[in-house]
């Protein structure tokens, strides 16, 4: 059926399509073009018009004397695992082909004659700088300028050459051979793994952030004419449920066109949410025009990251769509992928759901449903058989401050702890094809200068009405809690069921009122274990007073590193991936793996001397 909104069928809107609606990202791509730089990257989820875009502002451009191509990485036909031996040349064949028209003939046998002069030892990078300086010889003019559109930049990543591709964007910034050629990347990606250099990075490009669609979006207005005599108030219903969505805009604008007409206003906000149900939401994957929907769902399922951040980034979806307000943007990789699913946005500096439409689709049963087959990978994923048939032992911090409400967080510390063991329990008891962590565990609470209460926990265990039914009180001593979890260890008899030792995880709010204690049993296990993979012990913080002052916790993980066997490490429940993840990584034979992201990231001079120590003590 025709209509008027051509964005329904999906992929580029047509040069002449009249529903095309301008965005800021369409003169900020369009300045770039007239700057200075040489890299400009427009980043975003499917379907947010991308392509729409570059195609206009190509167009603008030409109209001012410009020169451009546009290069689809998909198209360029390389093999799964492509090379730079492919890319390149590949690259260089469509730019040609793209500037036959401006010359009205081909170039491609002087290229070739070009690039046989250069040795074929060249590295294919400097190759296509070569071929690249010939093609701008040949087809500019003095004063004229070269745009290069590169869509669907993702590819890169799945063929691993994004650094390779970074090399060549590197040797071009700034030098003035190459001032008259611009690169404009596009596609479905994160910022950080298109270009992985931290000396270049997207640090010297030009970022441009496509938002959605706003304002009076006077290019939508004209088929919602019969809907009612105020247009402009039906379109601003339709983009309360889609965010602006440029796809599911015009989606939805397209369904008021067709099925509604003359709707009082009193009755609008209704009529809407009746057509989200009945033709988006209700039976969505049988209805779900252009793979929309599914396309996000492949993003968590059989995105190019990893499981764990996938597993991160879909309980970050989580907590924002339960919480029902905004997060801080914190640029961490989890954030990225939210916005590159296109299930959230960046907004004044925030993390929101991008839409109403979303909230119903992507709901707390996906979420459950994903996760359970995000859960289904992991055991593939374990780098190590040892995570499995293990001792588990948790001592939790039941000290005064547990009490308390960090900033942003809607209960207490010890409220949401419960849900975090909760959660790390249910993993660990989690069958994966035939093998466990643990069938069951002990927990014990630690405050007063005692031995701390003591619960075993079976599977399916309700940690809410039984461990954390108390309430917190007094200091933080853990001494004489952790000596009565170890001589419980040591006591237990050796079975199939926990042949490769133990794993004991503390969750706490601040440092130990009893440090000195616990460092010396922490030192003394290390000292009369044969095998450091035998016993881990993970200290996790909780809290922002944690956080605030951590250096105190990294000095203690260093402290107590610095023996023959090494079984202590620190980390943060909020920073933390999945609990299995971050026991296997315990497991790891390489230092890198084993220290955090974070700690990495934010704490570089302590991760050094850290280094530096594991390298003289592999010496030694």
């Amino acid at each position: 059926m025709d209509t008027y909104y051509q964005g329904v069928h999906g992929g580029t809107l047509p040069l002449e399509a009249a529903t095309y609606v301008t965005r800021e990202a369409d003169e900020e791509v369009y300045k770039f073009c007239h700057s200075r730089s040489n890299v400009a990257h427009v980043l975003a989820a499917r379907q947010m018009g991308k392509s729409s875009l570059m195609v206009r502002v190509a167009n603008r451009l030409e109209r001012d004397g410009m020169i451009s191509v546009q290069v689809n990485l998909q198209q360029l036909g390389l093999e799964q695992n492509g090379s730079p031996e492919q890319l390149y040349p590949s690259l260089l064949w469509e730019i040609e082909k793209s500037l036959q028209p401006q010359l009205g003939h081909s170039i491609r046998q002087e290229l070739k004659a070009f690039l046989a002069e250069v040795p074929m030892e060249v590295a294919p990078g400097l190759r296509f700088r070569e071929g690249l300086q010939f093609l701008l010889t040949e087809a500019l003019e003095e004063s004229q300028t070269l745009v290069i559109f590169l869509d669907e930049i993702q590819q890169l990543i799945y063929w691993n050459l994004q650094n390779s591709f970074l090399g060549f964007l590197k040797a071009i910034a700034g030098d003035p051979i190459f001032a008259q050629v611009k690169f404009v990347v596009l596609g479905v990606a994160r910022p950080p793994d298109i270009l992985t250099d931290s000396q270049f990075a997207f640090n010297a490009a030009y970022p441009v952030e496509l938002k959605g669609l706003s304002g009076d979006c006077s290019p939508l207005l004209k088929g919602l004419q019969d809907v009612s005599e105020d247009p402009q108030s039906v379109l601003q219903e339709i983009l309360s449920w889609t965010g602006g969505k440029p796809f599911l805009t015009q989606l939805l604008c397209d369904f008021a066109a067709q099925k509604l007409r003359n709707v009082q206003p009193d009755k609008l906000p209704q009529e809407i949410e009746h057509l989200v149900n009945t033709h988006l939401v209700e039976d969505w994957r049988k209805r779900d025009r252009q793979s929309h929907f599914q396309e996000i769902e492949r993003w968590f399922k059989n995105g190019y990251t990893g499981v764990q951040d996938r597993k991160k980034t879909i309980k970050l979806y989580s907590n924002l769509l339960k919480r029902r307000k905004p997060e801080p943007f914190s640029h961490c990789p989890e954030d990225f992928s939210l916005i590159v699913s296109g299930l959230a946005e960046k907004r004044d500096g925030m993390l929101v759901i991008a839409n109403r439409i979303y909230e119903q689709v992507f709901d707390l049963d996906w979420i459950e449903t994903t996760t359970a087959y995000l859960r289904t990978l992991e055991g593939e994923f374990m780098t190590s058989d040892k995570v499995f048939n293990r001792d588990v032992y948790i001592l939790i911090d039941q000290s005064a401050t547990m009490d308390k409400t960090d900033l942003g967080k809607p209960d207490s510390r010890w409220k949401l702890l419960a849900e975090n063991v909760q959660g790390d329990v249910n993993n660990l008891m989690r069958d994966r094809k035939g093998r466990k962590v643990c069938s069951q565990l002990v927990a014990y609470l630690f405050s007063r200068d005692r031995e701390g209460q003591q619960f075993v926990i079976g599977e399916n265990p309700d940690m809410k009405a039984s461990v954390f039914e108390g309430h917190p009180d007094s200091n933080t001593f853990i001494g004489k809690t952790f000596a009565a979890c170890i001589q419980d260890w040591k006591q237990k008899p050796q079975t199939e069921a926990n042949k490769n030792g133990a794993f004991i995880l503390i969750y706490t709010d601040g440092m130990l009122d009893d440090r000195p204690t616990f460092e010396k049993q922490v030192r003394q296990l290390a000292d009369e274990l044969d095998n450091e993979e035998y016993l881990k012990i993970i200290m996790i913080g909780v809290g922002d007073d944690v956080r605030s002052n951590v250096e105190p916790f990294l000095n203690l993980d260093f402290n107590l590193s610095q023996k023959k066997n090494n079984i202590f490490v620190f980390d943060l429940v909020d920073e933390m991936e999945d609990i299995m993840d971050l026991l296997d990584r315990q497991l790891s034979k390489d230092p890198a793996q084993t220290v955090p992201k974070w700690v990495q990231r934010d704490h570089p001079d302590w991760y050094q001397q850290y280094q530096e120590f594991q390298r003289n003590k592999n010496k030694s």
